[in-house]
């Protein structure tokens, strides 16, 4: 049964999020720089800076290779950073970065009165960087997922309206209706069972959490905590 939407969400107990010995401070503190660097070395197109985040693994390369691709095809896809915080593991070797953001990108869609007319959706989020510090004492992030709460659709001239398809907007969930739509129109295969901000699928994302900085889980069951696929 899912916990009740604004009840206290099922996160780590002995994660060390305040305060503490100044180690822990610096520990929260890089994990803080990685966390709200990603999305302003990504919009920046600086993907050096984005590849070095990442411990290892194929899913940062596809994500470079996808985003490149996304900025040739004239996608516009920024990123709002705002507060982060960090659950840091009690043997300071794990931690779980939260970033709250907006997700802002620009389309063109049919108008109401025919035409085109361009909007903006722009959805509010939680990126979540699952970190370690591997042996050189760096941090670098192992794991990225995304919680989706709100968003909404803002035409750039608000004297042209957009024309919208109730029924292929009702299929998106809740948190991104309105990007997911528009992403779908592009084309994109928008998957539906993205965590939002409350169900099943974002309480798995906060067991994830707790087996990633308080139980040692293993690479097998974070993949199948964060529905991973590796090929």
């Amino acid at each position: 049964m899912s916990t009740p939407f604004g009840a206290q969400v099922p996160s780590p107990t002995t994660t060390k999020l305040f305060n503490g010995p100044d180690k822990d401070k610096l520990d929260r503190l890089a994990i803080r720089e990685i966390c709200e660097g990603w999305p302003c070395h990504r919009d920046a197109r600086n993907w050096r800076a984005v590849f070095t985040t990442w411990s290892a693994g194929k899913s940062i390369d596809d994500f470079i290779s996808a985003s490149i691709a996304g900025f040739n095809r004239g996608e516009r896809i920024m990123h709002a950073a705002m507060g982060c915080s960090v659950e840091l593991g009690a043997d300071s070797k794990r931690a779980v970065g939260i970033l709250k953001t907006c997700i802002d990108q620009r389309f063109e869609l049919d108008g109401e009165k025919g035409g085109k007319v361009e909007v903006d959706a722009q959805c509010l989020n939680r990126f979540c960087f699952f970190c370690e510090k591997n042996e050189k004492g760096e941090w670098k992030v192992a794991y990225y997922k995304v919680i989706y709460e709100k968003d909404r659709l803002i035409p750039v001239d608000p004297r042209k309206l957009p024309k919208l398809d109730d029924a292929l907007l009702s299929r998106f969930p809740y948190g991104y209706r309105y990007l997911g739509y528009c992403q779908s129109l592009l084309g994109h295969d928008v998957m539906l069972d993205l965590p939002i901000a409350s169900g099943p699928d974002h309480e798995r994302l906060y067991e994830a959490m707790k087996a990633w900085t308080e139980q040692g889980a293993d690479r097998k069951t974070m993949d199948e905590l964060l529905r991973v696929k590796r090929t």
